[in-house]
């Protein structure tokens, strides 16, 4: 603190070299605050950028953990592997694990084999009259007395006879003549007509050309597949080409023209028809596959497009009258135009939205039968094919699902 001495000029003085003083140590604590500053941003920078390799490494590690799991999970998943939940074959299966062979079928209780009680069901001999060819067996050079030992054997006329029933594929090569002929009226030459199956000179036979087809309808065989095997049960000598077999599938599909259309008009006049279309591919494009019938009718249909100008072309449900009513899987096409006139009915495609009310159902008391399962809609329909009038207004209300399995049932005598 500055003393005063009385004296102007001299304490003048004093006073200004005190404020001096304090000018600097001023400066001076200036100085310190802006160091202190830059030393507190350093430290945040240095803070953050610690941090952020702190994220960075916490980051890598857990990524590294993560693919570390993944690769244990993989391993653990590989060493699962088997029939029961990949299609891994069992000849593939490990050898310290069982072969797992996917059978979904369930068990009866019942042992192997035939049971007690069991008919055998065998061939009966044939009468001597159908006998195609008989075979004799006398003893062979290597046979002897079962007693002595010693060939020096007689027959005694008797014999054990045992029969068999076989088939042999044998290539008949058959000669057609048409005589030529001479009219004793005019003079004109001609010849016997020939049929449209003989166009050729040489050409399949009818039996051959069924065998064909056979295998590529019935045994669902490829038509290469089809041609190796006729080849291989005629000893090479009947290799009919792939084409050809494409050629006949044509041309027996143009033949059964008329019968399709017959069997069409069978199908309208049933009391229920089932349809349902899928997808299939034909020449590696998209297609549909659409089928038509009930439990004793089948009636296919194929087209490059699954939309309503298909259905029109098939004409099947264009044709049902109020008598038959279709059975379907919702499809919103059945609701287009001129089909909307038939009552739907709900099929097994409707699982998944029955399966949404299961719950509600199971515990409503108004509900006759248990719901439990998806296996439900099955439950679900044999219960109101017998007792339609157990579903009530309230689940019709509550659900646009139940409604029309509710009505269709009143409306149809279903067995």
């Amino acid at each position: 603190m500055i003393k005063f001495t009385g004296n102007l000029r001299l304490d003048f003085e004093k006073a200004t070299a005190e404020i001096t003083k304090l000018k600097d140590r001023v400066l001076g604590y200036q100085e310190q605050i802006v160091s202190l500053q830059a030393s507190v941003r350093n430290l945040k920078r240095s803070k953050e950028s610690d941090k952020k390799q702190y994220m960075e490494s916490l980051a890598e590690k857990d990524a590294i953990i993560k693919e570390l799991q993944n690769r244990l999970a993989h391993a653990e998943a590989l060493l699962n592997h088997d029939g029961s939940n990949t299609g891994t074959p069992t000849s593939q299966t490990p050898i310290n694990k069982n072969k797992v062979i996917p059978n979904s079928r369930r068990s009866t209780g019942k042992s192997k084999g035939g049971q007690i009680g069991h008919t055998k069901v065998s061939l009966e001999a044939p009468d001597e009259s159908e006998i195609t060819d008989t075979v004799g067996h006398p003893l062979q050079d290597d046979e002897c007395c079962p007693k002595c030992g010693l060939t020096d054997c007689l027959p005694t006329g008797e014999s054990e006879v045992k029969y068999e029933y076989d088939v042999r594929i044998k290539v008949v090569k058959i000669k057609h003549e048409f005589f030529y002929y001479e009219c004793n009226n005019c003079g004109t030459v001609f010849r016997s007509q020939i049929p449209p199956s003989l166009k050729e000179k040489v050409q399949c036979g009818s039996g051959l050309q069924a065998f064909a087809l056979s295998l590529t309808n019935t045994v669902n065989a490829a038509m290469n597949k089809a041609s190796m095997f006729l080849s291989g049960i005629t000893g090479g000598e009947l290799t009919p080409c792939e084409g050809y077999i494409a050629k006949l599938q044509a041309r027996a599909a143009k033949g059964l023209r008329q019968f399709r259309e017959d069997l069409k008009l069978v199908l309208i006049t049933r009391k229920i028809v089932y349809w349902d279309d899928t997808i299939i591919f034909i020449l590696a494009k998209r297609a549909c596959f659409r089928f038509y019938g009930d439990e004793f009718i089948a009636y296919y249909t194929a087209h490059a497009h699954k939309d309503k100008e298909s259905l029109d072309d098939d004409n099947v449900l264009n044709l049902l009258t109020s008598a038959t009513k279709a059975m379907h899987d919702h499809n919103t096409v059945n609701y287009n135009g001129s089909l909307n006139r038939k009552l739907p009915l709900i099929t097994m495609h409707s699982t998944e939205h029955i399966s949404k009310l299961a719950a509600e159902m199971a515990s409503t008391k108004s509900m006759h039968c248990s719901v439990y399962a998806k296996g439900t809609l099955i439950r679900l329909q044999k219960s109101s094919l017998h007792h339609p009038t157990e579903y009530t207004s309230e689940y019709r209300v509550k659900s646009g699902v139940i409604a029309p399995l509710y009505l269709s049932c009143q409306q149809i005598d279903c067995e």
